[in-house]
């Protein structure tokens, strides 16, 4: 006997909800809501990626984490959404040429692995600074953190491919092309949970690359976050074969690496390391011996969020490095301090001009920020709509 009645009075309840949203007013119509920018703001969005071109201030680009690739030509006055058309505005690597700035590669899908990071769709090339823009590839690597373009040959260039960080996937590692990236070949893979995070060619000899490898996965809830298959490779024949470099390197859990070479002594190479052994290592020798820097956090505040070197192209121990602040050490890493309190945190992005190394720009969570002085003072290129929605409400 209960079935039936259960059955009667699910009936009836479904008949008396249907009359109340029958009597229920409709909804407001909100589909002639018209969105607007509200900025400039005080923060903008999370920037992976600054590239500039030596000797010219006026001219600067900018890859957000969510935002697309941005480019001025007037110091940051105003700024062309040169990506705009694009199908992903996820950008996790921008690179021009040294031979020809008017090349420019774009490495979609951020490559700081937040548990909001957003996919890419591959690598794109722009042969005209930016006005016009064709897919090269690589369209299942997922993220790209970073290009390198050969100095002497344009058309070689090598992929840090972090991959699809959410599964296991064999898109991961480093890949090379030889012809302007009509074709492509992954010349350096260690495990479907490796990939790629930094490449630095050795100033003066293209031949020469260095390659940062990080095991890592990620989940909604965590991280995971290191491995046996992190380490630094070297190159010698322009990318085409690698050997792993261990001789004073941690070993075991390692998680990402960052590496900067100094273009005054390209035998002098830094490496950020995120291990329980040490944080900053240093060779003098192009990367046959390795030795511990120091064990400071200060280096790589969150390692896995941002972990970058670059050294001033005048001094090989002035070295800058992408931390929760932008940190600076002027006696090879050996004290550091932060160099710019007064700007947003999180640094993800350094570039410095080579040619005029007072001039530097900076990528972090809050935008970009530019000096003239070598960081005595900051100006704030606040007009950037690349802000990042956490959370969106309606007001009836």
């Amino acid at each position: 006997m209960r079935l039936p009645l259960l059955r009667s009075l699910g009936a009836a309840a479904l008949l008396a909800a249907t009359a109340a949203r029958a009597q229920a007013p409709a909804p407001p119509d909100t589909g002639g809501l018209p969105f607007r920018n509200l900025g400039p703001t005080v923060a903008g969005g999370r920037v992976a990626a600054v590239a500039g071109v030596p000797g010219d201030p006026n001219t600067i680009w900018v890859g957000s984490a969510s935002g697309g690739v941005w480019k001025t030509t007037n110091g940051g006055n105003t700024w062309d959404a040169v990506f705009a058309k694009q199908p992903t505005a996820s950008i996790g690597a921008v690179a021009l040429a040294p031979s020809n700035p008017n090349l420019v590669w774009v490495g979609t899908g951020e490559g700081n692995p937040r548990n909001d990071i957003t996919n890419g769709r591959g690598v794109y090339f722009s042969p005209d600074a930016g006005r016009s823009w064709r897919l090269a590839g690589l369209e299942n690597v997922g993220q790209i953190p970073r290009i390198a373009v050969d100095p002497q040959n344009p058309d070689v260039v090598l992929v840090a491919a972090l991959g699809k960080v959410w599964t296991p996937n064999p898109e991961r590692g480093v890949f090379r092309t030889a012809d302007g990236g009509r074709t492509w070949k992954r010349v350096l893979f260690v495990n479907d949970t490796t990939g790629a995070i930094d490449l630095a060619f050795q100033p003066g000899n293209p031949r020469v690359v260095f390659a940062a490898m990080w095991q890592m996965r990620r989940y909604p809830w965590e991280l995971v976050d290191g491995g046996a298959g992190s380490g630094i490779f070297r190159s010698t024949d322009g990318g085409e074969t690698w050997t792993r470099l261990r001789n004073g390197l941690p070993e075991g859990l390692v998680g990402r690496i960052g590496i900067g070479i100094a273009p005054s002594n390209p035998n002098h190479v830094y490496a950020v390391v995120e291990s329980r052994a040490g944080t900053l290592y240093e060779s003098t020798d192009g990367g046959d011996h390795w030795r511990l820097v120091s064990p400071s956090r200060a280096y790589s505040v969150r390692p896995y969020y941002f972990s970058q070197v670059v050294v001033s192209p005048e001094d090989e121990n002035h070295v800058y490095f992408g931390s929760f602040n932008l940190m600076e050490s002027t006696d090879g890493g050996r004290t550091v301090h932060p160099l710019d309190p007064q700007v947003h945190p999180d640094h993800h992005a350094v570039w410095v001009d080579p040619q005029d190394p007072r001039r530097i720009v900076q990528g972090n969570d809050g935008g970009v920020f530019t000096t003239t002085d070598r960081g005595k003072t900051w100006r704030f290129l606040n007009n950037l709509p690349i802000e990042q929605f956490y959370s969106v409400a309606l007001d009836r």
